[in-house]
């Protein structure tokens, strides 16, 4: 019995000290800094980004890609230490070797986490938003000045305001061209009352005199001897009154005509002034709103890069992995002590058994049938 187990340890120790290719195991631990802004800009809630998930993260291949000299013989491990923490393991032929993978794969893991739920993304995304918003705004400034070139909203009111006074000016001359008509048709009706042969009055030439005077645009009365000649009947001076009457007529209906004219060219203006007003009405309606969108934009944004500049990154290596000095397998003393043990319960249980055996009484011969 002694001598199976210590051939079976002997066996044990040999096969695992020259036979059996040595593993080194080298750890680093990635760490969290703020686990409460992970996810942030992901679509992984901060609830859900748990370091479990994180361990099986770390040994994708998105992660684990890049790593140089993964082959065959290398094996890779990550598990959780706590909520914030993610202790990867490589298992590799040399100790250096081992390591170094572990110092490279916690360096990838920990860009890879800022990469991909840190707010650098989300900063990238604001800055792109507030752009957007200043070129609308430009855009909209551009809009305006061109409307305000385009339409020429002063030029129109000068128009306008022209047409206006000129219009004001045609009723004011209708108006007084009606008063003197209705005074030439008075005359005119008083002189056909009197005998058309007799002198013109003083009187009546200073009447018919002024509505000359008056009609002709004359604002100084001169006297009637110095104009109506002696002899002047009521006669001529009717066919006068009456030949003024018509003549106030024909500048009443050009007036008008002309008076008509003004109104349409000021509806014209008119129209045109208050597209171009509501054109630069809805432009500056916009304006105002993309003034108001991006102005607070700006001020998160401001607001943002600040906290970026005094927080500290999502994730970095908390600790380096170190070359370990003895392997992790195979270990001769101990494969030696476990054969020898696994031996010794062996042989002990065939001697058991073997006196067990042994031991066991003999039957008696059964007696032939007759």
């Amino acid at each position: 019995t002694l001598g199976v187990t210590l051939l079976a340890a002997a066996a044990a120790y040999i096969t695992s000290a020259y036979f059996l290719p040595e593993k080194y195991q080298s750890a680093a631990v990635v760490a969290l800094n703020r686990p409460e802004l992970a996810g942030f800009a992901s679509q992984v809630s901060p609830d859900e980004l748990k370091a479990a998930e994180l361990a099986a993260l770390a040994q994708s291949a998105e992660v684990t890609a890049g790593l140089d000299g993964i082959d065959a013989g290398i094996e890779l491990a990550a598990r959780a230490e706590g909520e914030n923490r993610i202790r990867l393991e490589v298992t590799a032929p040399q100790a250096d070797l081992a390591a170094g993978l572990a110092d490279e794969w916690a360096g990838a893991f920990a860009v890879y986490l800022d990469d991909q739920y840190a707010l650098d993304e989300a900063l990238d995304q604001f800055e792109m938003r507030l752009d957007a918003a200043r070129q609308a705004l430009d855009d909209v400034e551009a809009k305006i000045q061109q409307a305000y070139q385009q339409n020429q909203t002063a030029l129109l009111e000068i128009r306008l305001g022209q047409a206006r006074a000129e219009w004001e000016a045609l009723l004011a001359s209708r108006q007084k061209n009606q008063q003197l008509s209705a005074a030439a048709g008075t005359l005119e009706a008083q002189l056909a009352a009197q005998n058309p042969d007799a002198p013109l009055t003083w009187n009546q030439s200073l009447s018919l005199l002024a509505l000359g005077q008056r009609a002709a645009g004359g604002d100084d009365l001169l006297l009637a001897s110095a104009l109506i000649p002696e002899g002047y009947t009521i006669a001529q001076a009717r066919q006068d009154a009456t030949l003024l009457a018509d003549s106030l007529q024909e500048q009443n209906q050009a007036l008008d005509e002309q008076i008509e004219a003004l109104q349409d060219d000021m509806l014209a203006y008119r129209a045109q002034l208050d597209q171009a007003q509501a054109e630069i009405a809805a432009l500056t309606w916009e304006r105002d709103l993309s003034l108001e969108y991006y102005l607070p934009l700006q001020f998160q944004f401001v607001e943002a890069q600040l906290f970026m500049e005094s927080v500290e990154p999502l994730a970095e290596v908390a600790a380096r992995a170190e070359a370990p000095g003895a392997p992790l397998s195979p270990k001769p003393l101990t494969n030696a002590a476990l054969a020898g043990a696994a031996a010794l319960m062996l042989a002990v249980g065939a001697v058991f058994a073997y006196e067990w055996w042994r031991d066991e009484p003999e039957k008696p011969p059964s007696l032939p049938l007759k």
